[in-house]
């Protein structure tokens, strides 16, 4: 073929958006578990799940809702507090896209011993 090639109607990204978390207790008592939540581009819902204990969750059924986090169409950091007051610890914990397999965004979860909130 020769000429200028059709642009496309859509560009397809480059790179493929990904969503990095971290989890920490923050606060003057440390009684709030932070969810520090970075998507490189769209992504779809993502929910928080916890369970009793120091192993982390791998799926929804292990564990209880916590919170959820709506759908975003660009680039953007977003925070989840959590209040520990009150709370069984240690608790395993693990953000997880509400569609078992998305196409076209990843989350990249940190090492199981990040998961545990003490």
């Amino acid at each position: 073929m020769t000429g200028p090639m059709p642009l496309a109607r859509h560009p397809v990204p480059l790179v493929q958006p990904t969503v990095i978390y971290t989890v920490s207790r923050s606060g003057w008592r440390r009684r709030t578990m932070r969810v520090q939540v970075r998507t490189s581009g769209p992504a779809g819902e993502l929910i928080l799940f916890a369970r009793p204990g120091t192993t982390p969750p791998r799926a929804a059924a292990e564990a209880h809702e916590l919170s959820r986090l709506a759908a975003v169409d660009q680039a953007v950091t977003r925070t989840i507090d959590v209040t520990l007051d009150g709370a069984q610890l240690p608790w395993g914990v693990r953000l997880l896209p509400v569609l078992v397999h998305p196409t076209g965004w990843t989350v990249t979860h940190p090492d199981d011993e990040d998961l545990v909130v003490r």
